[in-house]
């Protein structure tokens, strides 16, 4: 509900990890999950990250006060994200388009991009805790969890475009929920500066 009543200003991506029980969203990605799991360091589910290293822990510890602080703070980028499919419907078109607005150095940065499923329902529970529909489900990456490197040092009115055209991975439960979501973080301390 909280992501939901903050779709103009918060990005959600959700990985579904294989424990405490199976998870058919995890084995048809393992390895992008298992990624971004080493990469925070999770140990425990369910577990929540704003803005990367802002907040973390319980999903309660992101709260309207602090998707309102986060908010309001300007970005030294701005990304102009679009997909589309191609005609047979089984590829998936990607333009991502990242314009420095202000003077940025940062340490380790990259633009990761991810397709997701907005809304996936199972009639049965997967797992064992009765949970039947899940939201924005991370379901590939591209070129992978890693993402893609940047420039360390930006000027006002740079520009940098990702483009990637893909399969569509055929575990997708519904074409019409793909989404695609992008976000500048800097590896070093694992802050997000932008996200579409």
């Amino acid at each position: 509900t909280l992501l939901n009543n903050n779709l103009t200003k918060a990005t959600s991506v959700k990985y579904q990890v294989s424990w405490p029980g199976t998870d058919p969203m995890n084995a048809q990605n393992t390895a992008d999950v298992a990624n971004r799991v080493a990469y925070y360091g999770v140990s425990g589910v369910p577990d929540a990250r704003l803005e990367g290293n802002v907040a973390n822990g319980a999903p309660s510890v992101v709260t309207q006060t602090n998707i309102n602080s986060e908010y309001a703070l300007p970005s030294p980028f701005s990304v102009n994200l679009v997909h589309w499919f191609n005609a047979a419907n089984d590829s998936i078109y990607i333009n991502c388009e990242i314009t420095c607005s202000q003077n940025v150095t940062m340490v380790t940065p990259r633009v990761r991009i991810a397709m997701i499923e907005k809304t996936i329902t199972f009639t049965n529970a997967p797992g064992s805790n009765g949970e039947k529909v899940f939201y924005n489900v991370m379901r590939k990456m591209y070129p992978n969890a890693n993402g893609s490197s940047l420039a360390t040092t930006w000027t006002t009115g740079q520009k940098k475009t990702f483009s990637f055209k893909e399969k569509i991975p055929t575990y997708i439960y519904s074409k019409p929920q793909i989404a695609v979501v992008a976000w500048i973080q800097d590896d070093s301390n694992k802050n997000v500066k932008q996200s579409a």
